[in-house]
């Protein structure tokens, strides 16, 4: 089968394979086979398919042979369109690790470091054991001299108890008999009945007329405690009574209750449970003690019922909102004049 092929290139690169190919003589014959094509263009020529002789053709190539044809000048076409950018690959493994690296040289020797601090004295040792005794020295001829009188020895202990002696006889003398009961006397007559005294006070008095004096602090401590359970809306009441009464007394607007835990107003402040505090012309009350939580503060009050306290002390009310256990309540309190 005869195979046609074209071959695209410069005269100079069809004579150079021409002389590999064939030798001297067959390259003369190439050569004036060229000189008869150039006024075509085309060079046709035949390769033999066993020996690879190719040879400049005058006609059709013969058995064995196959046709090959290149023109003798080409045109240089136009640059064609760059091609879209592949797929990018799949990422290789990962290379084995290196060995370990040669070790670098020694580092210079640093400056020698500024004496430290002198450190604290040292814990003064143990006692050492005392040494043996010394050898006795050698004897003397002449006799010394004698020494002084010792003190008086301390008073030995006391010597035993002695027994204790016989009892002595009993007196003589029988006793005499018990004497028989008297008769009952009669019944008095009954007296007749004491005037009634005058309504007394709930506080103590503070024992005269002297109060409390501007710039001075009374306190005390206060306890609403109820030995049986307090149901709903049942009240349990504290006594603040003031041991030197106050020249007059007190407004709610000046007694201030500070519940157990938080700080009290201006007239209150630094004061706690443990160190009540009040400023001049008040009445603190601290809380330090709750139990139940459920009871409320329901009112401080004078004995006739009215907001404030009086010159000898207030009640201190608490009022319960659901049924409870025993209330106790208690706390300080501090007042001044």
């Amino acid at each position: 089968m005869m195979v046609a092929r074209r071959i695209v290139a410069g005269t100079a690169a069809v004579l150079t394979l021409g002389a590999g190919l064939l030798g001297t003589g067959t390259l003369a014959q190439a050569r004036s086979g060229l000189r008869g094509r150039a006024r075509t263009g085309v060079i046709h020529a035949c390769f033999n398919h066993r020996s690879g002789v190719l040879r400049i053709a005058h006609g059709r190539c013969g058995r064995g042979e196959g046709a090959i044809s290149w023109l003798r000048a080409a045109t240089v076409g136009p640059r064609g369109a760059t091609g879209a950018t592949g797929a990018q690959g799949a990422q290789g493994p990962a290379g084995a690790p290196g060995g370990p690296g040669a070790q670098g040289p020694v580092g210079v020797t640093g400056e020698t470091g500024a004496r430290g601090a002198e450190g604290a004295a040292g814990v003064t040792g143990a006692t050492g054991a005392a040494g043996p005794p010394g050898a006795h020295g050698p004897a003397s001829a002449v006799a010394g001299a004698t020494g002084a009188t010792g003190g008086a020895g301390a008073t030995g202990p006391s010597g035993p108890t002695g027994a204790t002696g016989e009892t002595g006889p009993a007196g003589v003398g029988a006793t005499g008999l018990t004497g028989p009961t008297g008769p009952t006397g009669p019944t008095g007559v009954t007296g007749e009945h004491g005037a009634t005294g005058a309504t007394g006070t709930l506080f103590p008095s503070g024992g005269g007329e002297a109060t409390l004096a501007p710039g001075e602090t009374e306190t005390g401590v206060w306890q609403a405690f109820s030995a049986s359970e307090v149901s709903a809306g049942g009240n349990a009441v504290a006594v603040i009574s003031f041991s030197v009464p106050l020249s007059a007394p007190l407004d709610s607007e000046h007694v201030v209750y500070v519940p157990r835990g938080q700080s009290g107003p201006v007239a209150c402040e630094g004061g706690t449970a443990k160190a009540p505090k009040a400023a001049a012309g008040y009445l603190c009350v601290y809380v330090g003690v709750e139990s139940p939580l459920d009871m409320k503060l329901k009112a401080i009050e004078t004995p006739a019922g009215a907001g404030g306290s009086s010159a000898q002390g207030a009640l201190v009310k608490f009022e319960s909102t659901k049924n409870e256990g025993r209330p106790d309540y208690a706390g300080t309190w501090a007042v001044s004049g």
